[in-house]
């Protein structure tokens, strides 16, 4: 509400809220228009009162439902929220330059049975790391401890393809042509381990410890799965069109869907709901059925054999190919053609009517200067806290881009540093996270080293 000054000369007009000058008639007919005026004003009384309403009218109306706060508190938390995303940005940048500055901080050597032999796989959780050669064994490291890198376990004498971690339990596998399974606890004094060799695969290419415990293998021509090794041993089989899958990762926010990477040049995602609650078996597109993205289905064509792929979260994926192409892709906004799609819960005599899912084919960023020509298992490293990419390649150097805009990290002119332009002795063959991304941990050949 708006009140006018008493000027001299004018009158205020309340409904145009502008001053006119007062017309030239007797004093006493502007006296009365100048006492009406001041009829029509509020007196202090009156405007106390107006603001004491106006003040509980405010908070009925801005109060929220559940005692939730009021419409202003939101605005302050929405801004609040402007400013940690500003501040999250900032932790990026720091997180960044942080990462530049990584030094080697320790280092030391695997017991490996032959000179001959490498470390072929990486994982690590918490203090625990778990490496597996060349030759088929698995070795353990207590990073809280000094006993050092240990032996675990030999498979056979095929080489460790993959090993993964979930909770207190790992699983790793070897190669052909009689591949095996181990499944074990991180803790070497826990429940005893578990061998399985799978009859119907000749070689494990890769694996994924799935979030709500199941295993998937990837082999040739087909995936293996079980949703628990413990409770349900038998693996199941699905074909993969006569194509080798040679990665996967897992597809968050989602604990049952999971990406696998074919040797044809394609990404395809599966839910294994529709395998082991449907009972049908988990089976991608266009098997028994036209495609879709609810049981499986190409969602990236890259073009080239996809060695390596890591989640980034929110829908965002990054694929590298045999031919050294590295490309971020989101697969939020996939093309649906149709509304209909099969439902996993529904008799496998009941369809809808459905189209074919369309491939994304154009990556949201591509990632420049990395040179890869690996057959397979290609290290790749999504480090959260600072939004940036690692790659390990065959000319023995890391390369890490910022994944917000895919511009290329240059280190600073150390030898020591994680993304020095100097090669190594041998090729990276792994590279995991180490306490919360403060540090990172690699093993190029025999050599463990830690930069932080």
């Amino acid at each position: 509400m708006s009140f006018a000054f008493e000027l001299p000369g004018f009158v205020y007009d309340p409904i145009k809220k502008k001053y006119f000058p007062t017309p030239s008639s007797s004093s006493s007919q502007a006296g009365s228009s100048r006492s009406s005026e001041r009829r029509d004003q509020p007196t202090k009384r009156h405007f106390e009162k107006l603001q004491k309403e106006s003040r509980k009218g405010k908070e009925r109306a801005f109060n929220l439902p559940g005692g939730g706060g009021t419409v202003g508190a939101l605005w302050e938390m929405k801004r609040g929220n402007i400013a940690l995303r500003s501040l999250d940005r900032s932790r990026e940048d720091l997180s960044r330059a942080a990462l530049l500055g990584f030094v080697s901080k320790e280092s030391s050597y695997l017991p490996l049975s032959t000179p001959e032999a490498f470390v072929t796989c990486l994982a690590a959780k918490d203090d625990v790391v778990l490496a597996g050669d060349s030759k088929g064994s698995i070795h353990s490291l207590n990073m809280s401890s000094s006993s050092g890198w240990m032996f675990r376990i030999n498979l056979m004498n095929s080489p460790i393809t993959s090993i993964n971690i979930h909770q207190d339990r790992f699983i790793a596998t070897s190669f052909g042509p009689s591949p095996g399974l181990l499944h074990a606890p991180l803790d070497q004094e826990s429940t005893p381990m578990f061998i399985i060799r799978p009859q119907k695969a000749t070689d494990v290419w890769s694996s994924l410890f799935l979030p709500s415990g199941g295993i998937v293998l990837g082999c040739d021509s087909q995936i293996l799965s079980t949703p628990s090794p413990i409770h349900s041993p038998h693996l199941q089989v699905n074909a993969t069109d006569k194509s080798s899958v040679l990665c996967m990762s897992c597809l968050s926010p989602s604990p049952s869907t999971f990406l696998a990477g074919l040797r044809s040049g394609s990404v395809k995602l599966f839910d294994t709901r529709s395998s082991w609650q449907g009972g049908r078996g988990m089976h991608p597109q266009g098997q028994r059925q036209k495609q879709n993205l609810g049981e499986g289905g190409e969602v990236i064509r890259l073009g080239t054999p996809v060695v390596g792929m890591v989640d980034m979260g929110g829908g965002l994926v990054c694929c590298g190919g045999m031919n050294g192409d590295l490309n971020i892709y989101d697969l939020r906004f996939l093309p649906k053609p149709s509304r209909f799609s099969p439902s996993p819960t529904l008799p496998s005599n009941v369809t809808k009517a459905h189209s074919t899912m369309v491939p994304c084919t154009s990556p949201l960023i591509s990632l420049p200067s990395h040179q890869n020509t690996y057959s397979t298992g290609l290290p790749l490293l999504y480090h959260a806290s600072s939004r940036t990419i690692l790659a390990s390649g065959q000319d023995r150097r890391i390369r890490a881009w910022d994944a917000r805009t895919g511009a290329i990290m240059c280190d600073r002119e150390d030898q020591r540093g994680i993304l020095s332009e100097s090669p190594r002795d041998k090729e990276v063959r792994g590279l995991v996270e180490l306490h919360g991304g403060r540090e990172i941990g690699l093993v190029d050949g025999d050599r463990w080293q830690v930069f932080g």
